[in-house]
């Protein structure tokens, strides 16, 4: 009977702004099947590799590590790993969320192999332009009968993207 495996994926904020941003992302992988298995591969579509040497999501498969086993499902020890890891949203359009997904792969004592996959979606939100506004006279004051003064308006764009003067 070939292995099972279920993967959950989540992010620790629901969007991020238009701009993108970094996200921490927690991810659990259970063992389903009646028998242990050992995970081999932690990969994201968007992020690559997560078995990084030293993170939390290493799965300790590089020479002189303990692999992670995770134990049948029915077994009285622990048949889950989860990690998290930090990945950077890009900038995208508001409205337009950023889906990606996790593969766990893990092989039994046969060596059949195993994989399963789960998405997390961050959302972008908008991010309203903003403006400042000076505005000075050429001279201090006019003589009781008014006069003609020269005034210099400077608006300056203090947003993250092109705005249009309207």
């Amino acid at each position: 009977v070939a292995p099972t495996l279920s993967v959950e994926k989540s992010a620790g904020v629901s969007s991020v702004s238009e701009f993108g941003g970094d996200v921490t992302y927690t991810v659990t992988v259970r063992n389903t099947s009646l028998e242990s298995v050992t995970l081999t591969a932690l990969v994201d579509d968007k992020f690559g590799d997560l078995d990084v040497e030293g993170s939390s999501c290493d799965l300790g498969d590089d020479v002189g590590e303990t692999p992670v086993v995770l134990a049948a499902e029915n077994a009285s020890d622990s048949d889950t790993f989860t990690c998290t890891f930090v990945g950077a949203v890009p900038a995208g359009d508001p409205g337009v969320a950023h889906v990606n997904e996790v593969t766990a792969t893990a092989v039994d004592d046969d060596e059949t192999q195993v994989s399963a996959k789960d998405t997390a979606s961050v959302g972008r939100t908008d991010v309203a332009p903003s403006l400042s506004v000076e505005k000075s006279a050429w001279v201090a004051s006019v003589s009781e009968f008014g006069g003609e003064v020269t005034y210099t308006v400077t608006v300056r764009n203090t947003s993250l993207e092109s705005v249009t003067l309207t």
